[in-house]
């Protein structure tokens, strides 16, 4: 009890944990993105950087999506893409190019 001149004694302990991530690039980056109608696929061999998806007709109205696909990995086509065609911009790496993709979704 600290007020009848008891003594308290306590211990705080923190630890940290840290580690490097790396991505090695293959020596030949091929990018391929398709979808089965309800995700986004890629097949290629390495990540893509999904930047936004849209439905275009005479103009584009695009959503953003801001997610990473890693080779084999999928993400879900945004849920205010409605038609069975659409476009996806997406990029390899930080300063490469923006890739734009025209997709179908056959049974979507």
């Amino acid at each position: 009890d600290p007020q009848a001149g008891g003594k308290q004694n306590s211990s705080v302990s923190v630890n940290l944990v840290w580690g490097v991530l790396l991505r090695v690039s293959p020596s030949d980056p091929r990018p391929a993105l398709v979808t089965d109608g309800h995700h986004l696929l890629n097949t290629g061999n390495t990540r893509l950087s999904l930047i936004r998806a849209g439905n275009c007709d005479t103009t584009c109205h695009w959503q953003n999506i801001g997610k990473s696909i890693y080779p084999g990995g999928s993400a879900d086509i945004p849920a205010g893409i409605k038609s069975n065609a659409f476009r996806v911009e997406y990029r390899t790496g930080a300063n490469s190019p923006v890739i734009s993709a025209d997709l179908t979704a056959a049974g979507k």
